[in-house]
């Protein structure tokens, strides 16, 4: 089991550092969602700020979903204690299974967490994965292998590595900034924008301006 584990972690290790890499060699602007799939702010963030931009923001952004937020482990991963009881962390560990599962398919990504994460959404999961062309038999193993527990324990870690005073916390370009995350609850567009308005004058048009005294 021991050695199991390790191969595991090197492989998940690898492939987030390639996805690292591959950014900062597109250039795009990096966003990061911190995030808890029963926490109401989460529902509402993506249902409402994130999804509807996604499309017109991606070919300018890389997103990433880290479902973790205020959970932690037991154990090295035995268990995971969540801020919304064990369903939430039952949903956590679905949507790293799924993510992972998908690969580098950013729209994939997207799809599935806009789908997932609605109010009405099925929250066994089976209908969002089916929708992104994933069987339940692959998603299944991966909750109830080392694998399910290692993506949680990464997730863990990245979400500890910004330590989040409130969920969803969006990161841009792998730093923390308050204002930023003030403005992306309400207007996560102008936010994004801060970085884009420059080089893409034309998708930053109508967006919000952060006030002139705003520093990185």
């Amino acid at each position: 089991m021991f050695k199991c584990s390790v191969v595991l972690a090197i492989v998940l290790s690898i492939y987030s550092s390639y996805n690292v890499f591959a950014s900062e060699l597109d250039g795009k602007l990096d966003v990061t969602i911190l995030y808890e799939t029963l926490c109401p702010d989460s529902v509402r963030f993506i249902t409402n700020q994130l999804y509807p931009n996604w499309e017109s923001l991606a070919p300018y952004t890389n997103f990433k979903f880290v479902p973790f937020g205020k959970a932690a482990n037991v154990n090295d991963g035995e268990s995971f204690e969540c801020q919304h009881g064990p369903d939430e962390c039952r949903g956590n560990l679905l949507q790293s299974c799924v993510l992972h599962l998908l690969g580098k398919n950013p729209a994939m990504h997207m799809r599935f967490v806009g789908c997932q994460m609605h109010p009405s959404a099925d929250h066994t999961g089976k209908t969002c994965s089916r929708m992104v062309g994933l069987d339940w038999i692959p998603i299944e193993r991966c909750m109830k292998s080392d694998v399910g527990r290692l993506l949680q324990l990464r997730a863990e870690k990245e979400t500890n590595a910004i330590w989040p005073q409130f969920i969803p916390t969006i990161v841009f370009n792998g730093v923390f900034n308050q204002d930023l995350q003030d403005m992306s609850q309400i207007d996560f567009r102008g936010a994004a924008c801060h970085f884009l308005r420059s080089a893409y004058p034309h998708l930053c048009s109508n967006s919000t301006v952060l006030h002139s005294d705003f520093r990185m």
